[in-house]
């Protein structure tokens, strides 16, 4: 009876025994693994650790190596391109020669970013993101704001009662001062410098006007004047040589013939400038108006039309009215190209038009109000104002 009792304890015993072994067996063949296994799995997988920018732990030892941490670009952000005027010689707030050859009614004030416009006997101030419409000051004696031109802190305009020029301060536009007490033709801005255009004793004479007071600049048979800067472009029509189209410098040194008229044209209605030494002008010849464009030292007949008037330029396009039976068109040609596309047909009576960054303003019927076309409207809208 106690053998059998040892039997079984013994047999229990071999069987603890063995089961521990095979348990510490398998901890032994974990303990030995490969040491492939542990390179490929271990070492190469694990980065050393960073002290600072030089030291690092390796081994239980700290090395010195050089490290290169590269950053994360930053993408800085753009900011949205605000879209400007096209320059098209708007000296310092200047008006574009292409509104000054069709009356100057409006100009753009590139301070505040608003359209300047000449409504009735007023002047006004337009707001394009807003549409909002408000006076700025009364022109006297009934007259209308023509040849509007913006320098520092005053807009010049010429009264057409009397066409004397008189300037208003932007800061208090109820201060008004004449400045010519002359009748003007026309009147021009470059920089700090007033340019306007008188006819003494039968002859056009072009003065400067200063702080010093009044500068005379030229006196010839001088038409159509037109400025690119620093230079001047005007249409000499005289007895005593062939018509001619001349330039010379606003400070009026010397002056060089660019083109002669005889067997072009038989009279020049419009001209102007819109780049250094290109020109657009409206001939005629052979009862028959056509439009020119002169670049390159080379006049090119562009469009060979009957009743073209009122030419005007900005960016890639130039601007024209054209009259027929059914009423007036306006249409644009691209500068390039001289692909012609219709705009606004069959309107009344349409004159002087204006462009401000493709708003086209006009007036009709030789009347004191005005027209606006916002781009991509079909429709004229008629400014009304109190």
């Amino acid at each position: 009876m106690l053998f059998k009792k040892n039997h079984y304890s013994f047999l229990i015993l071999i069987i603890v025994i063995s089961v521990v072994s095979v348990l510490f067996v398998g901890c032994g063949k974990d303990d030995e693994k490969d040491v492939s296994d542990i390179i490929d799995s271990e070492v190469i997988n694990e980065e050393p650790k960073l002290v600072n920018d030089e030291t690092i732990m390796q081994d239980g030892e700290e090395t010195v190596i050089e490290t290169t941490i590269e950053e994360t670009p930053v993408v800085e952000e753009v900011p949205a391109v605000e879209e400007k005027p096209v320059d098209n010689f708007r000296i310092k707030g200047s008006n574009t020669n292409g509104n000054l050859n069709n009356k100057g009614l409006v100009v753009f004030d590139n301070v505040t970013k608003n359209h300047i416009l000449s409504v009735g006997n007023a002047v006004y101030q337009f707001n394009v993101e807003t549409d909002n419409i408000t006076k700025l000051f009364s022109v006297e004696n009934g007259g209308r704001a023509t040849y509007l031109n913006i320098a520092k802190e005053w807009i010049y305009f010429i009264n057409t009662a009397n066409n004397w020029v008189y300037r208003a301060s932007r800061s208090d536009y109820s201060i008004i001062e004449t400045v010519v007490e002359q009748e003007c033709l026309s009147i021009m801005r470059e920089q700090s410098y007033l340019f306007y255009l008188v006819e003494e004793d039968g002859v056009n004479v072009l003065y400067e006007l200063t702080d010093n007071g009044n500068l005379f600049k030229a006196k010839h048979n001088m038409f159509l004047i037109s400025h690119y800067y620093s230079k001047l472009y005007y249409y000499v029509d005289s007895p005593l040589s062939p018509s001619q189209i001349e330039l010379s410098s606003l400070e009026g040194h010397g002056k060089y013939r660019l083109q002669y008229l005889t067997g072009i044209a038989d009279e020049l209605y419009e001209m102007f400038a819109y780049d250094d030494q290109k020109l657009l002008l409206v001939c005629e010849f052979d009862n028959e108006k056509k439009l020119y464009n002169y670049k390159d030292n080379e006049l090119v007949l562009v469009l060979n039309q009957k009743n073209i008037k009122d030419i005007n330029y900005e960016g890639e396009y130039f601007y024209f009215i054209s009259e027929g039976e059914n009423g007036s068109s306006i249409c644009k040609v691209d500068i390039q190209t001289f692909e012609k596309t219709l705009i606004l047909s069959n309107t009344s009576n349409i004159e002087s038009l204006n462009v401000i960054n493709k708003w086209l303003y006009f007036t009709n019927n030789n009347s004191d109000n005005l027209y606006q076309l916002k781009p991509g409207d079909l429709e004229p809208k008629l400014i009304v104002v109190d």
